[in-house]
């Protein structure tokens, strides 16, 4: 049985489009009978070792730096006997998954020492994004040193989109190949049908609310038939959520605003939410959900927005997508490999808070051209994103290699 080590800055149970992608190619090579051994920073107290859907898992202590949103391995006992195990397992190929987490800077230097083949996958499209100008300067700093050592290394470099493959051309990859997120199309449809019944009659608007357990029940808000707007995404500075909350804060109009997700950015968000009387009793933050929660929150959605400033294939929009809903989303990274816009959805430019007040207007207005757009987006990442299809590539350039 041939083994591989992943490297990544983080796994499930940690929440995000990242982790869940990882973790999906992760499961699909072990049922085409690899072993699989993750390595990953243990930034939420999880077991320093378990097995998931039959991938191993080891968990470096992490400290959570530049708040929370930068996990750096702790030199500790059980740092040092899992790099002593890796060392002493002889792997086929490493893998590692986005340059700029230390842990993957780990898995560069082992696979250097070993003398092991190196496949690099790159999940974002530009430098780390930070409210901060002399973070960001050293982030880019540290991109350039890392990323070209590793880009130099690795037998063949990915992106998970274009505009992913296009950044670590800037890093120095040459040749670099795009290898796209996959989506799973059965848990966001009904019955293979529109995955949204109620869109079928556009002049209805939406319903959602929540339980006391803060669980998302299937027909949200029943009681207002306000219409919906999502967000889901880690709450971090750089996913833009605050944008949103800019934007509609003058929009007059029955809606409710649901916020899924948790970070370290959350508390702030509360606050810049409080300060608009507008939206009193119109936002909803729903906190983290799991991935059988999330269809069920798309399934009632009218509107998903993501105002991310940085992407490499939002896993977020491909699966609002899949379920059928009208999407407005920032023109970054690979986001317009999903969404073609004014034919999947709208785009728009990042941090431009009255170009997304426009666009909400445009598609709360219009309940006819939000079922058009839903419906598109559905059929496009079926026939574009088979993660059936994304494994098969995955296997034939590890048995390359």
């Amino acid at each position: 049985m041939k083994k591989i080590a992943i490297f990544a800055g983080y796994y499930p149970p940690t929440i995000g489009g990242y982790p869940k992608n990882v973790h999906e190619i992760a499961r699909r090579l072990v049922k085409r009978g690899y072993q699989v051994d993750v390595y990953t920073c243990n930034v939420d107290g999880s077991p320093t070792q378990e097995q998931a859907d039959q991938v191993n898992i080891f968990r470096i202590p992490t400290w959570n730096a530049l708040g929370g949103v930068y996990p750096i391995p702790k030199p500790t006992l059980t740092t040092l006997k899992t790099i002593y195990n890796l060392l002493r397992t002889n792997y086929h190929v490493f893998n590692i998954q986005t340059r700029f987490f230390l842990i993957c800077a780990i898995g560069w230097f082992l696979s250097v020492i070993k003398f092991r083949p190196l496949i690099y996958m790159e999940r974002g499209s530009v430098h780390s994004v930070v409210d901060n100008p002399v973070v960001n300067l050293i982030s880019i700093t540290y991109d350039h040193v890392l990323g070209f050592l590793i880009t130099k290394k690795a037998i063949v470099n990915m992106g998970v989109s274009s505009a992913s493959a296009q950044f670590i051309k800037h890093l120095g990859a040459r040749n670099p190949i795009v290898m796209p997120n996959g989506i799973e199309m059965a848990q966001f449809t009904d019955n293979n049908q529109t995955a949204n019944p109620k869109r079928n009659t556009p002049n209805k608007q939406s319903n959602t609310s929540k339980n006391d357990t803060g669980a998302v029940n299937q027909d949200i808000g029943s009681d207002n038939h306000k219409l919906v707007i999502t967000f889901i995404g880690r709450i971090v500075y750089a996913k833009g959520a605050q944008d949103l909350i800019s934007a509609l804060k003058d929009i007059d109009s029955d809606f409710k605003l649901l916020i899924v997700g948790d970070g370290p950015y959350k508390e702030e968000l509360e606050r810049i939410a409080s300060q608009h009387q507008s939206l009193e009793n119109k936002i909803e933050f729903l906190g983290y959900k799991t991935g059988t929660e999330i269809p069920e929150i798309l399934k009632q959605t009218d509107i998903f927005v993501n105002p991310s400033y940085s992407e490499g294939l939002p896993t977020s929009v491909m699966e609002a997508c899949a379920a059928g809903c009208a999407t407005i989303a920032t023109d970054v990274g690979g986001t317009n490999e999903i969404i073609l816009d004014n034919i999947t959805g709208l785009l728009y430019t990042p941090h431009n808070c009255q170009e997304l007040r426009e666009k909400l207007n445009y598609l709360i207005e219009n309940p006819i051209l939000r079922n058009k757009y839903g419906a598109k987006a559905q059929s496009y990442v079926q026939e574009q994103f088979s993660w059936d299809e994304i494994t098969g590539r995955w296997v034939d350039l590890i048995e390359h290699v």
